[in-house]
């Protein structure tokens, strides 16, 4: 049980999108799902770190803070979009993400021109 792509997440930043990639669980595959797995440990990352935090582990809170910029491995700036991604020298089994609109302008109801505005301030 637990996180199947755990390991790539430590090692390189982000769960990798494998097409048909190993089960070590029940259920969906972490690699099938690697952009949504990657922000999900970011998160978890994140809660430990302010858990830790809390709780006077200084030390282990900083590296659970490391980790949870993980979800920045994700950000392509030339799209100013997150996406999946695929393990060093590997092709990416997967359709390009959209090319993102030149206008930050959100239409009423909508949030993507704040996205947009967040996701610049993540590339810097």
């Amino acid at each position: 049980m637990g996180r199947d792509g755990n390991r790539e997440y430590i090692a390189d930043g982000f769960v990798p999108y494998i097409k048909g990639g190993p089960h070590a669980k029940p259920g969906d595959s972490d690699y099938a799902h690697g952009a949504s797995a990657t922000m999900e440990y970011a998160l978890s990352d994140a809660m430990l770190s302010r858990m830790a935090r809390d709780l006077g582990h200084d030390a282990d809170a900083e590296r659970y803070t490391a980790r949870s910029r993980n979800y920045r491995t994700l950000f392509d700036a030339s799209t100013a979009s997150s996406g999946p991604a695929t393990p060093p020298g590997r092709s990416p089994d997967r359709p390009t993400p959209p090319t993102a609109r030149a206008s930050t302008r959100a239409r009423p109801g909508s949030t993507s021109g704040s996205c947009r505005r967040t996701c610049r301030a993540w590339s810097t």
